[in-house]
């Protein structure tokens, strides 16, 4: 096993390797189409969907935000806070479909569902 501080700079390497999305595409599945690029500071989340954007749509582990080509690696990615996350799928709620904890937007309320 690798000492923490070599793994760290193992790390920091393979990340600087990466080339910067020039078109918001990153990651190598749907838009990403096998390019593998990561995303920029402004825009740092890589989406499911293989776009780099900023909002939880982008940033949430729950929606699939892709770590590996995200800026910063995983840190960009983000966990949802149950009761405060709005919801970026429809569900709400921790029970049944709403797995995740999210809040309703604006007045709309959560089924029993």
């Amino acid at each position: 096993m690798l000492p923490k501080i070599t793994l760290g700079l193992v790390l920091a390497a393979t990340a600087a390797l990466a080339e910067v999305s020039p078109d918001g595409t990153c990651g190598m599945e749907k838009a990403g189409d096998n390019k593998g690029y990561t995303c920029f500071e402004e825009k740092a989340c890589c989406s499911s969907a293989g776009y780099c954007g900023a909002e939880d749509a982008y940033c949430l582990s729950s929606a699939g935000c892709q770590g590996d080509y995200s800026f910063a690696g995983t840190s960009a990615c983000r966990d949802p806070v149950p009761g405060t996350t709005i919801s970026v799928d429809g569900t709400c709620g921790t029970v049944e479909a709403g797995k995740f904890g999210y809040k309703c937007p604006g007045s709309d309320c959560c089924s029993a569902a």
